[in-house]
């Protein structure tokens, strides 16, 4: 993983830390920052509560080899157990 280490792909250091990542939108030109999404109450039939969290990319300098981690991954986790 980016995050500890050199890319796995190629063995580089050269390592670009929490860029952002931009998604154009689909309806309109306005740039956002990607997300992901959970719904905090699945099952209900109306309300769901949708938790969106940020997404942040890390990316080998040499070869491009990009992951993405979302922010606060704990909180996540949270959510996803109580859904379950």
């Amino acid at each position: 993983m980016l995050q500890h280490g050199p890319c796995p792909n190629c063995s580089s250091h050269d390592i670009m830390a929490n860029i952002h990542v931009i998604d154009r939108g689909h309806f309109d030109n306005t740039d956002q920052e990607l997300t992901v999404g959970m719904h905090q109450n699945p099952k209900a039939m109306l309300i769901k509560g949708l938790y969106q969290s940020a997404r942040w990319a890390w990316i080998c300098g040499q070869c491009g080899y990009t992951e993405l981690f979302a922010q606060p991954p704990r909180e996540l986790l949270e959510l996803y157990r109580r859904a379950e």
